[in-house]
């Protein structure tokens, strides 16, 4: 076990940070796509998954569910808001042989259930690795169960993947049912050591690998929020949207040494209040936030200067034909095209990628990545107001290809997108695809 978690390190400094950068000759160091990725033409979207989370729904299990057929007492609205109710997803590279999608959601009077689903890129199957913590309670301090997991909150764009340690990061947890309250606690998910998940006792027991942070006040106190891993530093940049007095970093691997871990650094920086989205590019070394929901401002956070509070809304230059601009989008950056991509509900994929080099001051474009060719159409959200993707959109990269990777409903497929190679195959207009 010693040797996979160094030899996981290793991979992910080289693809994770030599590979994001763009150095030349670092392809061959990521992993081979699997074969149905390989089948996906440049440009275009295909429903690959073989089951969907509802079929993995623990109420349906008379073993779990004492109100079986009925509604589990964690159920709140139903299982559906695991995804609907303003919740993310991070994709865990170090999850299986190819990588996973991990889920978990829910929070205030939606959903109770704090279960933790992956989709394995692999079998391209959900599985849900725990199961529900039986009957919610509330309050509960610093927003953990008495089991030892944590209370859902609705996550946004607050979920992440930490490569080192290998653990899926929720960067806060719910304090009590009503009001939107949160707890400013960030939760840590290890993939390692998970015992298989075929059983209920084997999900009981991968309870095991939930880690928490320290209460951190200056952090997150209500709804929305951004969060993105910086792997130059290795830790996670965080805004906790309305209410939060600061922009903090994050450093998960510190051992607190009172079964705490992670430190925290606050800055005077405030990037917008709720349905933002970041990505980190390392080209630059900054983090840009879509500040959607108000504006169609993108503004760039400069990490070589965080303590400057002027660093925090430095707004990028917009060129070219830019597509409608949602809130509650998706919003990654792609290490093979070297910018940013935006996804917006439907089949609608865009980059948004530097031109000059001052990126301060010189412009980025728009430009469509949809190929004509495509006749997939992901399918929205169950409701499409505030409630989209947040981080259910994340990209992957292999080898020779990268793919963007999607969930809309409980009920429905994971969707992925094959990123075209520059130049873009016969793009698709941006009115086009916004009339679709």
């Amino acid at each position: 076990m010693r040797k996979r978690c160094f030899d996981r390190l290793v991979y992910m400094v080289l693809c994770g940070t030599l590979l994001a950068t763009g150095m030349p000759g670092m392809a061959s160091q990521a992993p081979p796509a699997p074969d149905w990725v390989k089948q996906i033409a440049p440009g275009t979207w295909a429903a690959v998954s073989l089951n969907t989370i509802a079929d993995v729904d623990p109420a349906r299990d008379p073993e779990l569910n004492p109100r079986h057929p009925g509604l589990a007492p964690w159920s709140g609205v139903g299982q559906y808001a695991v995804l609907d109710a303003w919740n993310g997803g991070a994709f865990a590279a170090g999850y299986g042989r190819s990588g996973g999608l991990i889920i978990c959601g829910g929070g205030h009077t939606d959903y109770y259930g704090n279960e933790v689903y992956a989709f394995d890129l692999d079998s391209r199957r959900w599985n849900r690795l725990t199961n529900p913590y039986p009957t919610p309670v509330f309050p509960v301090a610093d927003g953990i169960w008495p089991d030892g997991t944590p209370s859902v909150s609705h996550t946004f764009e607050q979920v992440d993947y930490h490569p080192g340690t290998n653990s899926f990061v929720m960067m806060k947890t719910q304090y009590h049912n009503t009001g939107g309250k949160s707890s400013p606690v960030v939760a840590m998910f290890s993939l390692d050591n998970l015992a298989p998940p075929d059983s209920n006792a084997n999900r009981d027991l991968n309870k095991r690998n939930w880690r928490f942070s320290p209460v951190h006040t200056d952090n997150y106190t209500n709804s929305g929020g951004w969060s993105a891993y910086d792997s130059k530093r290795d830790l996670f940049w965080a805004h906790g949207g309305d209410g939060s007095r600061a922009m903090v970093s994050f450093d998960p691997k510190p051992d607190r040494g009172n079964g705490r871990f992670g430190s925290f650094q606050s800055y005077p920086i405030r990037t917008g209040l709720v349905d933002l989205a970041a990505a980190y590019d390392p080209i630059n070394d900054i983090v840009a936030v879509t500040v959607f929901r108000n504006s169609s401002d993108i503004l760039a956070v400069d990490l070589a200067r965080p303590a400057d509070g002027r660093s925090g809304n430095v707004k990028l230059v917009q060129t070219g034909s830019p597509p409608t601009l949602e809130e509650s989008h998706g919003w990654e950056w792609s290490p093979s095209r070297r910018a940013f991509v935006y996804y917006r509900r439907g089949a609608g994929v865009y980059e948004f990628k530097q031109e000059g080099r001052n990126w301060r001051t010189d412009p980025w474009r728009w430009t469509g990545l949809t190929s004509q060719d495509n006749t997939v159409v992901p399918v929205d959200a169950r409701s499409t107001g505030t409630q989209g993707p947040f981080g259910r959109f994340r990209i992957v990269r292999f080898d020779d290809s990268e793919i963007a990777l999607v969930v809309t409903r409980v009920d429905g497929p994971v969707y992925a997108f094959k990123i075209p190679p520059s130049p873009v195959p016969r793009p698709r207009q941006p009115q086009d695809l916004a009339a679709r």
